[in-house]
């Protein structure tokens, strides 16, 4: 899916939630498919964490790259200016559930993590070291490979 593609469907729902009176069941089939749309191959709470750590309003433009990348198997992380802290939480966070392990699983797996401190790892609650990371990414298998740009 192309960008442009996902915005333009974005502005066709919200032109017809516009057009229909709230409460009817119109509106909540227009609401329903938009979110099903949306939300298709990215969590909502990844979307919502993603626009939250922007440090700035998401605009229909972003949203529609997100969407786009999550259609097309893209890296999400990568798609808009997240911090590397950021970046880093939202990849273990994916990588813990494509592994199909619970935030309890991984606790156990390692020596030195609750399920509670995984809990507030994944919603940035709870920084920690590179050293920590590799900990838990190690778990998974996975090796976590952040981008890092150097800004002048």
């Amino acid at each position: 899916m192309q960008t442009k593609e996902a915005l333009m469907k974005l502005r066709e729902f919200e032109k017809e939630l516009n057009n229909t009176p709230m409460g009817t069941n119109k509106f909540h089939q227009i609401s329903a498919a938009n979110d099903a749309f949306m939300f298709a191959h990215i969590f909502p709470r990844d979307f919502f964490f993603i626009a939250l750590h922007l440090g700035h309003q998401i605009t229909d433009e972003e949203t529609a790259e997100l969407i786009a990348a999550s259609y097309n198997g893209t890296d999400i992380t990568e798609v808009l200016n997240l911090s590397p802290d950021d970046k880093t939480l939202l990849k273990f966070k994916i990588a813990r559930r494509k592994s199909g392990l619970t935030q309890q699983q991984v606790a156990n797996k390692t020596a030195n993590f609750s399920q509670s401190q995984i809990a507030k790892v994944e919603s940035g609650k709870l920084r920690i070291t590179m050293t920590r990371w590799a900990e838990l990414f190690n778990v998974l298998g996975e090796a976590p490979l952040i981008q890092l740009k150097l800004v002048k």
